[in-house]
C-alpha cells in the first residue's frame, strides 16, 4: 500500500503553480468591438480563453466529450459535441444552454468564420511566412520566422491599426505563441508563448544546479594532491579571488541602489534586501547552485516530444528542446529520462539521456540505467531492441578495463498481463 501525507498547514498551499489547457486542436482568433478573442478548444476536451494581452488563462471548461467545432457567435461560444451544440458565456465561461445540432461539422466551418483574418502562405522549409489580402494573387508583406524548432502547424494574422498585425502561430509541439509585427520598420516581436505540452508531462527528473565558480575552486582545492606550498599558494588565490567577487556584487548593489532612489522606489526593506544581497535576481541571475542546495532544476519530458527545463523556485522555464518531428513515445505512453552524470562532478559536465522510439530506426523492447560508472562518473544505458531482445547493448559503451571484473547485472522478465516471470 503506497501511502503519501503531508503537514497539516500545507493543505492548499504552492510554492507556484501553473495552469494548461491542453494541446491545442482548434483555435477562435477574430476582433469583437474593442476586444481581440482568442478561443482554444484542446485534445484535453478542454475549451477556454486565453488572453491575447498575455496568454493567461481567463476562464476553461472541461467537457466529457471530444469537441468537434469551435465558433464564436456575438457573445457567446459556441461548441458541437456529437449532436450537441454546447453554449458558453464569452467572457466568464458560464455554462448558458444545451440543444440539438443539426448541421454537420463541413456545414457548420462553412456557416462560421473568423472575421478579419488574412491569408497566409508559409514555408517550411525557408521559414518565411506570406501573408495575402483579399485578393490572393496580391502580397502584402513577408516575415520570416525561426525554424530551427517545431514546424509551423497554423498561422493566423489578424490585421491592427495601419501596418500593425497580430500573428497567432500554433506548433505541432502543442505550443501557442502571438506575435506583433509592424510593417514600417519591418519588425517581429513576441508578445507571449504558452508550452501546452507540459500539460502531457511523461517523466520528471530534479537535478541540481552546478557548483559556482568559488565551490568548484574549493572543490578543486581539497581534491588535489599537492605540496604543502602548492596548497598554500591555491588557497590565497582562491580567498583573493572570493575577495574579487564580493567588490564586484557590492558595486552592483550599490548600484541598483541608486538606480532605485532616483526612480522613487527606495524603502526601508528595500534597502535591506540590497545590503544584505537578498532581492530577487532569480529573473536573470546566474545558474548555480545556492548555499543549501534548495533550488533545482526540474527537467520534464513531454509526449509531444518537447523537453523543458524549469527553476524549482518559481516555476519559470529556463529552456525547452524539441526532439523532432520523427518523436514517438516509447511504449506509446512515455518518454523516460535517466541521469547518467549529475553535477556533483563539477569536473565533466552533467548529462542526462530521454529515450523514445523512432519512426525510423525501429522500437525498444526494453531500457535500463546501468549501475556501475566509468572512470569519468557516466552511467550507461542498457538496451534491449524490439529486433533482438536477447541481445543487449550499452550506449555510451563502457571502455573500462575493470568492467570485466565486474559483479554480474541480471534482468527480470515479468509478463504484464498475467505476472509470470519469463
Amino acid at each position: 500500500i503506497l501511502c503519501s501525507t503531508i503537514y497539516l498547514d500545507q493543505i492548499g498551499k504552492f510554492d507556484w503553480q501553473s495552469r494548461y489547457l491542453g494541446c491545442p486542436t482548434q483555435t477562435w482568433f477574430e476582433r469583437i468591438g474593442s476586444h481581440d478573442i482568442l478561443a482554444v478548444a484542446t485534445n484535453m476536451n478542454v475549451l477556454g480563453r486565453i488572453s491575447v494581452e498575455n496568454g493567461d488563462i481567463l476562464w476553461r471548461q472541461l467537457n466529457d466529450k471530444k469537441i468537434d467545432f469551435l465558433s464564436v457567435d456575438r457573445s457567446s461560444l459556441v461548441i458541437t459535441v456529437g449532436q450537441k451544440r454546447h453554449k458558453f458565456h464569452l467572457y466568464t465561461g458560464a455554462f448558458l444552454s444545451e440543444n440539438e445540432e443539426k448541421m454537420t461539422t463541413s456545414e457548420l466551418k462553412q456557416k462560421f468564420k473568423e472575421n478579419g483574418l488574412l491569408k497566409s502562405h508559409f514555408d517550411s522549409v525557408t521559414g518565411e511566412v506570406e501573408i495575402r489580402g483579399e485578393n490572393e494573387d496580391h502580397t502584402m508583406f513577408k516575415i520570416r520566422f525561426d525554424n530551427s524548432g517545431a514546424d509551423i502547424k497554423e498561422i493566423k494574422v489578424l490585421p491592427l491599426s495601419e501596418g500593425n498585425y497580430k500573428i497567432l502561430v500554433e506548433l505541432v509541439d502543442c505550443s501557442l505563441a502571438l506575435y506583433e509585427f509592424s510593417q514600417t520598420n519591418k519588425s517581429l516581436a513576441q508578445i507571449w508563448i504558452r508550452h501546452e505540452s507540459l500539460s502531457i508531462i511523461s517523466d520528471v527528473l530534479m537535478v541540481d544546479f552546478p557548483l559556482s565558480e568559488s565551490q568548484a575552486q574549493i572543490e578543486s582545492e581539497f581534491n588535489q594532491n599537492e605540496s604543502v606550498m602548492r596548497s598554500f599558494l591555491l588557497r590565497i588565490r582562491s580567498q583573493l579571488e572570493q575577495l574579487h567577487r564580493f567588490f564586484i556584487k557590492t558595486s552592483e548593489n550599490i548600484a541598483e541602489t541608486i538606480d532605485l532612489i532616483f526612480k522613487g522606489e527606495l524603502g526601508i526593506s528595500t534597502v535591506i534586501k540590497q545590503i544584505f544581497n537578498q532581492a530577487d535576481r532569480s529573473k536573470d541571475g546566474p545558474l548555480e547552485r545556492d548555499y543549501f542546495n534548495m533550488r533545482k532544476m526540474i527537467v520534464v519530458s513531454t509526449l509531444a516530444g518537447t523537453l523543458h527545463g524549469l527553476d524549482s523556485g518559481n516555476g519559470r522555464l529556463i529552456w525547452t528542446f524539441y526532439l523532432g518531428n520523427k518523436f514517438a513515445a516509447y511504449r506509446k505512453y512515455k518518454a523516460p529520462l535517466f541521469l547518467l552524470r549529475g553535477t556533483s562532478f563539477y569536473q565533466w559536465a552533467s548529462q542526462a539521456a530521454v529515450v523514445f522510439n523512432c519512426k525510423i530506426s525501429g522500437g525498444i523492447f526494453r531500457v535500463e540505467l546501468w549501475p556501475s560508472v566509468n572512470a569519468e562518473q557516466l552511467h550507461s544505458l542498457l538496451i534491449l531492441r524490439n529486433n533482438n531482445p536477447n541481445k543487449a547493448e550499452l550506449i555510451p559503451p563502457i571502455k573500462d578495463q575493470n568492467f570485466e571484473n565486474s559483479k554480474p547485472v541480471f534482468l527480470c522478465m515479468i509478463d504484464e498481463n498475467s505476472g509470470i516471470l519469463v
